[in-house]
């Protein structure tokens, strides 16, 4: 009788453990925080709203951009509704299969909003880091709160982008119009025009008009 008892508690037990094993994240935005790109239009569904992670170790910035993508670890991703102006999924993490801690443990989780993930001109970013850590939730594991859900609302000053606009705070990038009304707006890339190479045979031209004119030039004498 006591081993079916303990069985019994010990697979309740267990069922417990594996239940907690994850931490459920529910993400968004709020109803009409519309997106805008760098010209202050609104973005239709084909923008792509993610919540990730970047390699550790590794932090984007403004000149690194071309190593975004290869460092990035998508967690999840959602669709963007133009109509109601909002995004929202849920996401779980499991741990490791094999009981060690799972990648993203105490990662920084930014949110990337892009319709290219290749930095040139035409795509359009906004990257920005949330105030939390992925973290997992099994039974002591951890002694972190866990952020079951968290909305875009939640940015503010002490959440700048690193790329891109929210509110008025503005990261890197470039735009040709925004607004502190604009809750969430992406930047883009500013072209460059090439510099046309000058000709040899200009800059012989230019070499021998200068030393006609200073072989024309008269001296003065000093009184």
């Amino acid at each position: 009788m006591n081993l079916y008892l303990t069985l019994a508690a010990a697979l309740v037990l267990a069922s417990v453990v594996v239940g907690a094993r994850a931490q459920t994240i529910t993400w968004g935005s709020p109803l009409f925080t519309y997106l805008y790109d760098s010209n202050g239009v609104t973005w239709n569904d084909s923008i792509n709203v993610q919540l990730g992670y970047f390699t550790p170790g590794f932090a984007p910035g403004t000149s690194n951009t071309a190593d975004w993508d290869s460092n990035w670890k998508m967690v999840d991703q959602t669709a963007y509704n133009p109509d109601l102006g909002y995004f929202t999924s849920n996401v779980t993490l499991p741990k490791s299969d094999d009981g060690s801690d799972p990648v993203f443990l105490d990662q920084a989780a930014y949110l990337w909003i892009h319709n290219s993930t290749v930095a040139e001109s035409g795509s359009e970013w906004l990257l920005t880091r949330t105030d939390w850590e992925f973290i997992d939730s099994t039974v002591g594991c951890c002694d972190k709160t866990l952020a079951d859900q968290w909305s875009t609302s939640e940015l503010g000053e002490a959440n700048p982008p690193v790329w891109g606009g929210q509110g008025g705070v503005g990261g890197g990038g470039t735009y040709t119009s925004t607004s502190n009304s604009y809750s969430l707006q992406t930047y883009g890339f500013e072209t460059s025009s090439p510099i046309p190479e000058v000709s040899s045979s200009v800059v012989g031209i230019a070499l021998m008009f200068g030393l006609v004119m200073k072989r024309r030039r008269p001296s003065r004498s000093i009184p």
